[in-house]
């Protein structure tokens, strides 16, 4: 869904936008994708996989501004 959102906003020119939560209502039921956590829990998740400790993603974070902060990824 947010690579599909991509292709359309960039036909909309608008190149630096991002998805971050969409809610849906369908009939009675509610969906709600929070597109921020889903990035957050593979962060984690790599984080885990590859043995980077807490300090070490900071050091990462402090140098890449596009990596979320490390206070934002220990929350999860």
């Amino acid at each position: 869904m947010e690579k599909e959102s991509q292709i359309i906003l960039k036909k909309q020119n608008f190149d630096n936008t991002k998805i971050r939560y969409i809610e849906l209502k369908v009939g009675g039921d509610e969906v709600n994708s929070d597109f921020a956590r889903v990035h957050q829990d593979a962060i984690v998740r790599a984080c885990d996989e590859a043995l980077i400790p807490r300090d070490g993603y900071r050091h990462l974070a402090a140098i890449n501004p596009s990596l979320e902060r490390e206070y934002q990824i220990s929350d999860r």
